[in-house]
């Protein structure tokens, strides 16, 4: 319908409200949020994206935008450009589903990313599968060569935790630490998603 970048900025405005809310609140949580590849495409969004925060008296280093490996290697050039912009601004960049995409480990050397998520898809067939674990490990590797964090995406099992810390992995996100929940609910139940913390 023609609207995704209305409805892409509609929700970059209400997460910053959001987290701003929980701030107030003492609730210091980074915010992650979606970027899509036509957004990327959009002139002035780096400092358009600056001033929605502004508005919510919210830090840009408190804001992490994702993208997906595909979106960022798809279009190569103009996503490094717009990361870039980005990352002048002080967002943090993550690249989300990393490993399920058309990597070029050229390109990704010079794109200014401070974070890979492992996705979901490696992380499910942990610890167990021998393939699953060399993916894994590597990508932790890379992370750790690169100088930047590095995400495991879907972590359900104390198994799938053990190992990811082992591995040197040691921030996740997934069911073991909560479910979705509605805004409104999420105070009191916020869990760590570092996880030595539940060591």
């Amino acid at each position: 319908m023609g609207m995704l970048n209305q409805i892409g900025e509609w929700v970059f405005t209400e997460a910053c409200r959001q987290a701003a809310e929980w701030r107030e609140h003492g609730m210091a949580l980074t915010m992650a949020v979606n970027l899509s590849p036509s957004q990327l495409n959009q002139p002035y969004l780096a400092a358009r994206l600056a001033d929605l925060a502004g508005m919510y008296g919210l830090p840009s280093d408190q804001v992490t935008i994702e993208i997906t490996e595909t979106e960022t290697m798809g279009m190569p050039e103009l996503s490094a450009l717009a990361l870039e912009e980005l990352r002048s601004e002080g967002f943090l960049i993550a690249i989300d589903d990393f490993g399920t995409g058309y990597s070029s480990l050229i390109r990704l050397q010079h794109m200014p990313v401070n974070v890979l998520k492992i996705d979901r898809s490696f992380v499910e067939l942990l610890p167990h599968n021998r393939k699953a674990r060399s993916m894994v490990f590597a990508q932790i590797e890379l992370a750790r060569n690169l100088g930047i964090s590095c995400i495991a995406e879907g972590v359900e099992t104390e198994a799938q935790r053990i190992f990811l810390l082992d591995a040197g992995c040691g921030l996740a996100q997934g069911y073991l630490f909560s479910e979705p929940v509605p805004a409104n609910e999420i105070q009191g139940r916020v869990r760590p998603s570092r996880m030595s913390d539940r060591i």
